[in-house]
């Protein structure tokens, strides 16, 4: 099975079974996710509502209202970069039983490299509840 796709703009192949940190390009990551809508696009309104939208929210909230740094602010931007390669897929689809695992394990793993090839620490369980609070 191929588990690879190819990105854009850089055109740089990344392996959503095993990602590597030189896969990983922070230009693919913004192009991607500014023109990936949120709730696959059920939104109101003329425009839709991008993940980089929401991303930069996120991040403005956990500085704003939990008064939280720049690096915590950079961890909370990047809450969703997974998503640059997985799409926005809709929470009733990742609550299914049959996809719930799979879909967590190729997220997570994501996620982990792509802090891993920006120099970005992962946030710890405090800051985790605090995006998550945010994210919603």
């Amino acid at each position: 099975m191929n588990h690879v796709i190819e990105t854009c703009p850089t055109g740089l192949f990344v392996d959503l079974m095993d990602p590597q940190p030189e896969q990983i390009c922070i230009e693919d990551i913004a192009w991607s996710l500014s023109r990936t809508a949120r709730f696959n696009g059920a939104t109101v309104g003329e425009f839709t509502y991008s993940v980089a939208q929401h991303s930069v929210w996120v991040s403005m909230a956990v500085q704003r209202f939990w008064n939280k740094d720049a690096a915590v602010a950079l961890r909370a931007l990047l809450h969703d970069a997974h998503e640059a390669y997985t799409g926005d897929i809709v929470t009733p689809m990742k609550q299914m039983d049959s996809l719930r695992a799979a879909i967590t394990a190729i997220e997570e793993r994501l996620q982990r490299v792509i802090h891993v090839a920006l120099d970005v620490s992962c946030p710890g369980e405090t800051e985790m509840c605090i995006i998550k609070q945010a994210d919603t």
